[in-house]
């Protein structure tokens, strides 16, 4: 069947971790796929601040970030939206002062800092490309007052005792993103969920979709797409549950997919 829309992950995929940049040619096959009147979504863990930057770049269909807890039109506005309860959004504040953790929350306009804002500061100058300019600290702790967050990061020295914090927690789950470093967020958010909601608005079906990804949160939209590409710097387990192999993000593969796509009559 013709792929009719591509949803593609950022870290990994359309953003080299190392260097925090989109290689041109993807922003040209993205553009050269859409040329084609293929719908394409960008599909990531991020909040929308922190995509700003690909996103001034490239225009989207839609986008969907927190891992599925706030999909976003072409134009920014909310189409869903799956915020944390305030429930759970105390426990795992509760729990970062208990343990001294590192936290920070995404809300929809931004990343706000809620402890230890000397380790969330440590984690994102040297892992995100904006640094600490989409993140604030906030020292009166009140941002959630007026609407609560989708997801935390947490920096845990013991990873294991944090594992099993959100374990016991049967409304959260966490994925690591780096060392000690930890996104904690509700469990019924993710990719697939959010995929599905934008297929009905587009009134499009899984098999006339692919999915581009790498990491493990992207495993489910990966099997269900008609089909999942995945990058070759993506783990051998990733790569087992997709129809097609890439290369990795330094070398074009987000490229290479779609022309794949586009070669073999598929969109």
């Amino acid at each position: 069947m013709k792929i009719k829309i591509v949803f593609i992950d950022v870290d990994g995929t359309l953003v080299e971790t190392s260097k925090g940049i989109v290689a041109q040619s993807s922003i040209d096959a993205i553009a050269d796929l859409q040329r084609h009147g293929v719908k394409c979504v960008l599909c990531t863990g991020r909040p929308p601040i922190h995509t700003k930057a690909i996103t001034d770049l490239i225009d989207f269909d839609a986008r969907i970030n927190l891992n599925g807890g706030y999909i976003e039109d072409r134009k920014g506005q909310a189409l869903f939206e799956n915020p944390m309860s305030h429930h759970d959004f105390q426990m795992i504040w509760d729990y970062a002062r208990a343990h001294e953790c590192g936290l920070c929350f995404h809300f929809d306009d931004f990343s706000y800092g809620y402890h230890r804002f000397d380790k969330i500061e440590d984690f994102f100058r040297t892992h995100v490309k904006e640094g600490c300019t989409i993140i604030k600290d906030d020292p009166t702790h009140k941002r959630h007052l007026h609407n609560m967050p989708y997801n935390g990061v947490v920096v845990a020295e013991d990873e294991q005792a944090l594992v099993d914090f959100v374990n016991a927690t049967p409304n959260l789950r966490c994925d690591k993103i780096a060392e000690h470093v930890f996104d904690v967020f509700r469990a019924d958010n993710d990719k697939a969920r959010a995929i599905e909601i934008l297929l009905d608005k587009f009134n499009l079906t899984w098999h006339e979709a692919a999915a581009i990804g790498d990491s493990t949160n992207d495993l489910k939209m990966l099997e269900l797409a008609g089909c999942g590409i995945a990058m070759g710097n993506a783990s051998e387990y990733v790569k087992s549950h997709a129809d097609w192999i890439s290369d990795d993000a330094a070398h074009n593969g987000v490229a290479k997919a779609i022309w794949h796509l586009l070669e073999n009559n598929q969109a």
